[in-house]
């Protein structure tokens, strides 16, 4: 997947519980006050998770770009690369160790 497509994709999937969260809120709110007075304060966590998610729809539009993935995927390859010359070296000290010189 794309990091355009994986951005897009996390956005909709946020915004859909949102939306569901959200209006579940509005139900409860359109109930008479005597039916809801049992799940008040579950009415204000939800309301507290609508906002929440807001924020986190807005990071997500700040911060996840395509460039950001690319910079993620280039210090993997350089992270890779290293892992291999670390390991090719510590496979040659290991021939060349010890009692491999001298007489």
């Amino acid at each position: 997947m794309s990091s355009q497509n994986f951005c897009s994709s996390l956005k909709i999937e946020l915004s859909a519980w949102k939306d569901s969260v959200a209006d579940i809120v509005h139900k409860f709110e359109a109930q008479p006050g005597y039916a809801k007075a049992g799940v008040l304060e579950n009415i204000e966590d939800m309301r507290i998770l609508v906002e929440d998610l807001q924020d986190r729809i807005h990071q997500l539009e700040e911060t996840c770009s395509l460039d950001g993935f690319d910079d993620v995927n280039t210090q993997r390859k350089i992270d890779m690369q290293f892992n291999v010359n670390v390991r090719d070296a510590d496979q040659a000290v290991s021939t060349i160790s010890g009692g491999n010189f001298g007489g």
